[in-house]
């Protein structure tokens, strides 16, 4: 990270080990090429990274010299996956990420936490080009909550009650909210590993649709639904970093 706390053309690189005379910056060492993300890794201590490890499929940090804002993901076939799978005893949960889209037409994949080669069976946070979706299995909550292609905040969450009626999925961007009560029940025996950039896990079939187009520039995730507050909290410190104005 640089001096602001950010991934930059300043940022200083760090050698591993043995001797290496090369540049100490991003932006020397990429000069006016490609570089690429292997590894967007987790500061939670945690060890849950997000990684690709092929080559044509990682998103980009430097575009032939210059730094994109957060990796570039080129809705073609660029992903990340976690190999951590949420299964937590109540499969509670909330994706957050900071994100720009450069299409404002495309369906595009945020997150996506499938079991199966079908759209049913996980989870989906989407990008549909006019507004924001977010599945729950086959349920979808369409949200009024316009999609831009600025920088924005998106946290969508489930508080899973058994498949009662009274489950909650809720999908926030910028501060504004959508929310209501599902009979849908989330099981985790119907997810696998959390993949970010694409619609469906290629990991488990294969398939790439609806892959994002644009920047994403941090991401969190959460083994419970945050109250109001604890979402207020962290939108508000997310904006402050990265000038972004909420609802």
């Amino acid at each position: 990270f640089d001096d602001t706390g950010k991934v930059s053309q300043h940022s200083p690189l760090v050698h591993a080990a043995g001797t290496w005379t090369a540049p100490d910056t991003l932006s020397a060492m990429s000069k006016t090429d490609m570089a690429y993300v292997i590894t967007w890794y987790d500061q939670s201590g945690n060890n849950r990274n997000f990684t690709n490890a092929t080559s044509a499929e990682r998103p980009m940090i430097i575009y032939y010299g210059i730094q994109d804002n957060g990796p570039l993901f080129d809705a073609a076939n660029d992903y990340l996956y976690c190999g951590y799978q949420f299964e937590s005893g109540d499969d509670d949960y909330t994706y957050v990420g900071v994100c720009k889209t450069s299409s404002a037409s495309t369906l595009q994949g945020l997150f996506s936490d499938h079991k199966g080669p079908n759209f049913n069976q996980g989870i989906e946070v989407l990008n549909r080009g006019n507004y924001w979706s977010h599945f729950v299995r086959d349920k979808d909550l369409n949200s009024s909550l316009a999609a831009t292609t600025n920088p924005t905040i998106v946290n969508a969450s489930f508080d899973n009650e058994g498949g009662t009626g009274s489950n909650n999925q809720k999908i926030r961007v910028n501060g504004a909210e959508e929310t209501r009560t599902t009979n849908e029940n989330l099981l985790a025996s119907n997810r696998l590993q959390l993949v970010m950039g694409t619609r469906q896990a290629p990991v488990n079939s294969g398939v790439y649709t609806g892959g994002w187009t644009g920047n994403i520039t941090e991401v969190v995730g959460f083994e419970s639904q945050l109250t109001t507050a604890q979402s207020e909290t962290m939108e508000k410190n997310m904006a402050a970093h990265y000038n972004i104005t909420l609802a």
